[in-house]
C-alpha cells in the first residue's frame, strides 16, 4: 500500500494543506477580537459593564470575523481530499 506524498514544512513543523486559508482565519480572528476593544475601552466610564449596550458597526464587524476565522483556520488544517489516507475497507 502506498500512501500520497504529503508536503512538509521548510523548517521541519507541520505541513499545512491549505496555509494561505490557515492564516487568513487567523487574521481575522485576531483582527474580530482587536475590534472589540474600543467599545470595551468606552465603557470605562461603566465600570467594563456591556451587557446591555447596542454594538457599535464594528464591533459587530468584528463578531462576524470572529465567528468566521475559525472556520477558516480549520479548513486550512485539513488535507485536500486527494491527500488523505485511503481508508481501509473489510469484506
Amino acid at each position: 500500500m502506498t500512501f500520497p506524498k504529503r508536503r512538509s514544512s521548510p523548517r521541519g513543523g507541520v505541513a499545512l494543506p491549505h496555509p494561505g486559508v490557515f492564516w487568513v482565519g487567523i487574521a481575522a480572528c485576531t483582527a474580530g477580537v482587536l475590534l472589540h476593544l474600543p467599545m470595551y475601552v468606552k465603557a470605562k466610564d461603566v465600570g467594563y459593564h456591556m451587557a446591555g449596550m447596542r454594538p457599535d458597526p464594528l464591533m459587530l464587524f468584528g463578531m462576524v470575523l470572529v465567528m468566521f476565522g475559525p472556520v477558516g483556520a480549520g479548513y486550512g488544517v485539513f488535507p485536500r481530499p486527494a491527500e488523505r489516507s485511503p481508508r481501509h475497507t473489510h469484506g
